[in-house]
């Protein structure tokens, strides 16, 4: 668990990250602590773009089942035949909460029930 004040500038070098991707029209889709790296002098770096997705002009939204399951938006979980960038910013609150908690919700829960 991180304090307060930590996690704002955490969040807020992350909110610039995901923002500069979101211009570019790239969805990450797998935001979570994991993929969330720290240079020696504080820098905030987003990893692991093995899902990322390029959106462009023709077509608005993604349609793929990816992500790390607690991570995941609803949109996707339920299966929607499309969703779009907002599926970064869930996963970005459920990455606040984990810092400020510890834990993520519902961590508790079989995935595979």
């Amino acid at each position: 668990m991180l304090d307060e004040v930590y996690i704002s500038i955490l969040m807020r070098e992350l909110l610039i990250g995901i923002n500069y991707l979101h211009n570019e029209k790239k969805v990450h889709r797998d935001i979570k602590t994991s993929n969330i790296l720290m240079t020696n002098n504080g820098d905030v770096k987003i990893a692991d773009f093995g899902v990322w997705a390029q959106l462009n002009n023709t077509i608005d939204n993604c349609n793929s089942y990816v992500g790390t399951i607690f991570w995941i938006a609803p949109e996707i979980l339920q299966d929607e035949p499309t969703y779009g960038l907002g599926v970064d910013i869930w996963s970005l609150g459920i990455t606040a909460y984990e810092l400020a908690s510890g834990s993520v919700p519902y961590e508790n829960l079989n995935q595979f029930e």
